[in-house]
């Protein structure tokens, strides 16, 4: 097959496209025994290493070059590892061959003498540029390279431009003068892309400025005009493609035609240094305004009513959003003339606003694509702003804005929040003023949805992200700040509005405050969010009137109390503020009972149990020790307390303020029975279970003196609940603290500790401690079971193995006996039956029925010391058929364990 190769003649016709195919897997096939043998065949001097050489410079420099994409394709791979495997100089070699490859561009270059082109012309000329083009951007070849071979094809480029420049014009129509086939359309478009391609290779190639300019002459032309034609020839290419011989349903290739011709004005535009480069950049800046100003190109005069109209919109949009993307749209587009981007953004929103609330998908998606465009045009605040909010409508429909905002609404989120600077201001006077209509609905939305972004670019990985997105945010938080005084009339304008408007004022300005509270907390700024005494009075004036007992409102009365409690927790505020701040939230709760005229905190749970929730889930955010004791009168003593709940969880952290303030708290006696004792008896041990062992110790010894003044127990309700709030504090030290901490501190401060603990422990489990009143025996059994949980901690402390398991056990059985619940029933249920158990070698008569084991036998089965007779055996008499085996022998037998 490789000596077969060379019979191909140079000059003959292309082989068909099976044999190009053939000829294409022939050559991976080959590459891939190549990498396997290269140093081998490399440097031999057989045969096989003279058909390398023959098949490198014939077959694959021939096929490098073929009309055919994928022979061509594979060919050129395998000559890019082939030349990285050998040892010679690739341009040494290629200059060498230079004869050759001349050869092959006279073949495939065709003559532009010709009427018209066809398919199979196009095709080689295709590829005699893509191969140069590869050689260029391989740095195979240099500069000398072209001039030692030919420069045809080169030449030929500015001629075959020349015989389309009826194509390029402005006015040229397809339906005019449609090219021959279909096949010859896409010729002539890949022919198009594949010059577009060249000319930037040549210009980012790394040739001298001399060879660039004399190869870019070459390409352009040198007759009168050939500049302005290129030019024209790059607009059509980004404009119409299908001048070019694109399908007009041909969405990909259209782009890549359009993004081809974009490319390459990016390049001219960075290469000033050349005079070609500055002189055709100019023409095409020219010819691209003249082309916009035509009514065919205006993208202000597309009709989006039908769906062809869509259509052409949207092909015309393309190359607009080509220009925009390569941030060459500014350039073509000038700030003044007959086309500005002011006008033609505001042409194309109002289009886009017109269409209305029944706007169909395709209209919603070519909409899209003209949006971005006029935010790429710089489009002013003032006319998204009017068009948002109606100041602009031309029909006699109103409302249009809100339809506006909904159909591109990611889209204008955006652009508002990376401009927050220019939109702030008008978007929360609107927001505060504008209660009425659906302009205050859509301005309170941008602000709110903005802000969320950013707080989701606040949780964004990566370092250099979250950097980024704090600069961003620290900008937009100022900017806020300076505006946040005109939402002061959500709470302060509508006085004399209905409740559902002064509600829902209340509410949007409740929701701001909350999510500016919140960005500005992840925020990683130095500002203070209540450094500027004007900010400070809006927000802090503004929840306190939400929570205003005279003119409070349900639902944003309740958001207000978790609001101020989020503030109080996220937010560094004066201490006079946060003093303001923890007494109205607070003190709401009692004046709610007294407002509603409720007696006990019973039934005002009952009437509005949203109230007491909203309450509970503030002091679960800011813990504020003074909301903690206002809400004991509302706590349940069950599992299903959320509050406890709360407290028991591993998220709740120990805080030494708010359970010393419960601690005095339930010390006075202002407070009912009932409320202390639940406190002390599931409030404050759970805040204590929070705690380490330092953090107990520092507890005891601010609080040994009320500690140990309850020990031992008083008589009455007062004892019990001084009790139970000291066991709660002993328990938790002895079980968390080692012996020698208490040694070094509880036990210097508190003198013989250990010894008053235990007596008084002693003391209430002996029942020598009179009963509290009627009604509270539940919680004298629970200071019974404390004192036990205490005494035995003490014990594991402080005693030896020997020692512990005397005192446990020591008069155990009346201890034991009182930690039982004495007014609850323990229900019992016997399960019974009976097994026969048959003795291997005797028949079936002599085998016994074994009884069900008690709990004294099972016990005695485990020790051998304890064996008992409780293994009771009945034997049944023979032909007696009246014994029944499952009943019990009486009514006492136990359960067995073993078969529980």
């Amino acid at each position: 097959s490789l000596s077969r190769s060379s019979e191909r003649e140079v000059n003959s016709e292309p082989s068909s496209r099976g044999a190009d195919a053939a000829m294409a897997i022939l050559i991976r096939e080959c590459l891939r025994v190549m990498k396997l043998n290269m140093s081998w065949m490399l440097n031999s001097d057989s045969k096989v290493a003279k058909s390398f050489e023959t098949f490198v410079s014939r077959t694959l420099l021939e096929a490098s070059v073929s009309a055919d994409e994928f022979l061509r394709h594979e060919a050129q791979r395998s000559f890019q590892t082939v030349a990285g495997f050998s040892f010679i100089e690739v341009k040494t070699w290629l200059k060498s061959k230079s004869n050759i490859a001349s050869s092959y561009v006279d073949t495939a270059v065709p003559s532009m003498r010709s009427a018209e082109l066809n398919e199979k012309q196009l095709m080689k000329f295709t590829a005699v540029l893509q191969w140069s083009s590869w050689m260029i951007e391989m740095r195979y070849v240099d500069a000398e390279f072209f001039k030692a071979s030919r420069i045809t094809q080169f030449q030929a480029v500015g001629q075959y431009i020349s015989t389309i420049s009826n194509r390029v014009e402005p006015a040229f129509s397809t339906d005019d003068e449609a090219l021959a086939t279909q096949n010859v359309k896409q010729a002539h478009a890949r022919l198009s892309q594949e010059i577009l391609k060249l000319f930037k290779i040549v210009l980012k190639s790394s040739f001298s400025d001399i060879d660039k300019e004399s190869i870019l002459l070459h390409l352009i032309g040198t007759s009168d005009g050939a500049q302005v034609t290129m030019s024209k020839f790059i607009s059509t290419a980004i404009f119409a493609p299908q001048n070019l011989g694109v399908d007009l349903s041909d969405d990909k290739g259209r782009r890549a035609l359009a993004s081809s011709g974009t490319r390459l004005i990016k390049t001219l535009s960075a290469d000033q240094q050349s005079t070609i480069s500055r002189q055709l950049m100019s023409s095409i800046l020219n010819v691209m305004r003249v082309t916009i100003s035509n009514e065919a190109f205006d993208l202000g005069a597309v009709s989006l009513e039908s769906t062809q109209g869509c259509m052409d919109a949207k092909r015309l949009a393309n190359g607009y959003w080509e220009l925009a993307s390569t941030m060459l749209l500014h350039e073509v587009v000038p700030r003044e003339g007959n086309v500005t981007r002011n006008d033609l953004a505001q042409r194309i929103a109002i289009k886009l606003y017109e269409l209305g609330q029944h706007t169909s998908p395709p209209q919603r998606a070519v909409g899209l694509l003209l949006l971005r465009i006029c935010f790429h045009l710089h489009m002013s605040p003032e006319i998204l702003m009017n068009l948002l909010f109606d100041r602009a409508s031309r029909v006699e429909q109103t409302n249009l804005g809100e339809s506006f905002y909904r159909n591109y609404q990611d889209d204008i989120i955006r652009v508002c929040r990376y401009q927050f600077e220019n939109y702030a201001d008008e978007l929360l006077q609107v927001a505060s003023t504008d209660v009425d209509s659906t302009s205050g609905v859509v301005a309170s939305d941008i602000i709110l949805r903005v802000l969320e972004r950013s707080q989701r670019k606040m949780t964004a990985k990566g370092q250099n992200t979250v950097t980024i997105a704090n600069l961003d945010t620290g900008s937009l938080l100022a900017t806020l700040q300076k505006s946040i005084h005109h939402i002061h009339h959500l709470y302060d304008g509508h006085r004399d509005e209905s409740s559902d408007v002064r509600n829902a004022c209340h509410q949007r300005f409740l929701t701001i405050v909350r999510q500016y509270v919140l960005l500005h907390s992840n925020c990683e700024s130095e500002s203070n969010l209540f450094a500027s005494s004007e900010s400070c009075d809006v927000i802090v004036n503004g929840v306190l009137s939400c929570i205003n007992i005279e003119s409070m409102l349900w639902n944003s009365f309740i958001d207000a109390v978790v609001l101020i409690a989020e503030i109080l927790e996220r937010c560094k505020l004066p201490q006079p503020l946060q003093v303001k701040l923890q007494d109205a939230l607070t003190n709401s709760l009692q004046e709610m009972m007294t407002n509603k005229r409720c007696t006990s905190s019973e039934i005002f749970m009952n009437r509005h149990p949203a109230i007491v929730q909203a309450f509970k889930e503030a002091f679960l955010i800011c813990r504020l020790p003074s909301l903690l004791v206002a809400l004991l009168p509302f706590c349940r003593d069950s599992k299903e307390e959320v509050l406890l709940q709360a407290i028991k969880s591993p998220e709740f952290t120990w805080n030494f303020e708010l359970t010393q303030h419960l601690w005095n708290a339930l010390q006075f006696k202002g407070q009912s029975v009932q409320v202390r004792l639940l406190g002390s008896s599931r409030i404050l041990p759970a805040l204590l279970f929070s705690s380490n062992d330092d953090e107990i110790l520092s507890f005891f010894e601010a609080n040994s003196e009320s500690i140990m003044s309850s020990i031992p127990t008083c008589a009455g309700d007062e004892g019990l609940i001084h009790s139970l709030q000291s066991y709660a504090v002993l328990i938790e030290m002895y079980t968390k603290c080692d012996k020698a901490s208490l040694a070094a501190g509880p036990c210097v401060q508190v003198p013989k500790l250990n010894a008053i603990v235990s007596k008084a422990v002693l003391t209430e489990l002996s029942g020598k401690v009179a009963e509290p009143n009627l009604g509270n025996e539940s919680y004298s059994l629970l200071r019974v079971q404390m004192a036990y949980t205490l005494f035995v901690s003490l014990l594991v402390l402080t005693q030896s193995n020997v020692k512990f398991y005397m005192k446990l056990f020591e008069n155990a059985s009346f201890y034991w006996s009182r930690l039982v619940d004495r007014t609850s029933t323990l229900e019992m249920e016997a399960k019974w039956s009976a097994a026969r158990k048959e003795i291997i070698g005797t028949d079936q008569s002599s085998s016994k029925i074994v009884s069900s084991f008690t709990l004294s036998s099972t016990l005695a089965a485990m020790d051998s010391t304890l064996k008992t007779d409780a293994e009771i055996s009945v034997s049944p008499k023979e032909n007696d058929s009246n014994v029944q085996l499952d009943v019990p022998m009486d009514d006492f037998e136990a359960h067995p364990v073993a078969n529980g």
